[in-house]
């Protein structure tokens, strides 16, 4: 009897691991982390400057699994038809659902406007 209680104490130990791990948190994307939700925009323009490359914010969208919608108008912040191209990375939390958004618009293949915006819905 006692061999039965250590394997159902351990089941259950397995049990409960398993499900906090399915309710693990999804990080942020490391362009996002360790900022209050206000410094993103500033993160954003500091890394990805008026002029910049549009190939070299492209490849860091992908590395960070945003998904990328290029060349589409956006039809959302802060003025529709302001940006011409988005990038959002969505987690998912116990409570919360959280969206990085990046708008962008280029000329020539160079940034000329650029903005960064988070999007939090919580219970």
């Amino acid at each position: 009897m006692g061999h039965r209680t250590v394997a159902s104490g351990t089941a259950l130990t397995v049990l409960v691991a398993v499900s906090v791990a399915s309710c693990a948190d999804d990080p942020p994307p490391p362009m996002g982390r360790n900022l209050g939700w206000s410094a993103f925009d500033r993160r954003v323009q500091e890394r990805f400057p008026i002029g910049a490359n549009e190939q070299e914010l492209l490849a860091e969208l992908r590395k960070e699994r945003f998904r990328l919608e290029v060349g589409t108008t956006s039809l959302h912040y802060p003025a529709p038809g302001q940006f011409k191209s988005s990038a959002t990375y969505t987690a998912v939390t116990m409570f919360c659902k959280t969206s990085w958004t990046i708008l962008w618009s280029t000329d020539n293949g160079r940034i000329t406007a650029i903005a960064g915006d988070v999007f939090p819905v919580c219970l």
